[in-house]
């Protein structure tokens, strides 16, 4: 509470409510001098993730993702969306249009200008290396990327539409972004987990982004080992991600 407090003052903040808790950060949703926000109270653990973070959202710069209005080392306050997220789209039928809802907040993502990028991005090449070190990866063309743009992180904002949120802060090969959404809505498991509807919309995700499907494919069966092997070290359950590792491989 002290460091809620503490920040309200700074910052000028009022009306604290409660929006999640989670093992990066605590977020309430706010009253600033620029209009609704969130503020993310980072942890310990999150205050590695959150240098990249702010950096890669400045850099953006509203497009295609939240603005952020002010950070510090230890916290960020970012515009409010306030709408639903792609989940409610895929679970009602609608699973091909999030899929190109996705696609077009990347366009919007990738089309900034990518000469000079921030200096604190991680690699890809950095996060992949606990698997292996891949030629594919090496002659990607570098982009600023989200690194983590799934549906649970494209929200609506009534006025500005579809937006971005909670990105990583990567830096490598735009397939990357295109394949996280392919694995997901994670909650929706009886929509998303079959081979026949990863095919569906890699293609319409390869078609919207004009990106080789394969290398698309390929992307999500590199992500899936990473988040396979992530889940094995902090103790989650890993059989999400072994699954796609292996939906991926009926198909090459």
């Amino acid at each position: 509470m002290e460091q809620l407090e503490a920040y309200i003052a700074k910052w000028k903040l009022s009306y604290a409510e409660p929006l999640a808790d989670t093992f990066l950060g605590r977020l309430y949703k706010v009253q600033s001098p620029d209009g609704p926000a969130v503020l993310k109270i980072l942890t310990d653990i999150g205050v590695e993730g959150g240098r990249p973070a702010s950096s890669v959202l400045e850099w953006y710069d509203g497009h295609g993702a939240v603005r952020l209005f002010r950070h510090d080392a230890r916290a960020m306050l970012l515009e409010y969306a306030g709408g639903n997220d792609l989940t409610s789209l895929a679970r009602n039928g609608r699973d091909d249009e999030a899929t190109q809802l996705i696609a077009g907040v990347i366009k919007q993502l990738h089309g900034r200008n990518q000469d000079n990028p921030p200096d604190d991005l991680t690699p890809l090449l950095q996060r992949f290396q606990p698997l292996f070190q891949s030629s594919m990866l090496v002659r990607a063309a570098t982009h600023v990327l989200h690194g983590d743009l799934h549906h649970e992180n494209v929200i609506y904002h009534p006025v500005r539409g579809w937006l971005a949120i909670d990105p990583k802060g990567l830096i490598g090969d735009r397939a990357h972004d295109a394949a996280n959404g392919l694995c997901n809505p994670g909650s929706l498991p009886e929509i998303v987990r079959n081979r026949e509807r990863l095919l569906r919309q890699a293609g319409n995700m390869a078609s919207a982004l004009d990106i080789d499907r394969q290398r698309l494919l390929s992307y999500v069966f590199v992500e899936a080992c990473v988040v396979a092997s992530w889940c094995l070290e902090v103790g989650a359950d890993p059989s999400h991600w072994r699954l796609w590792r292996r939906l991926v491989s009926a198909d090459s």
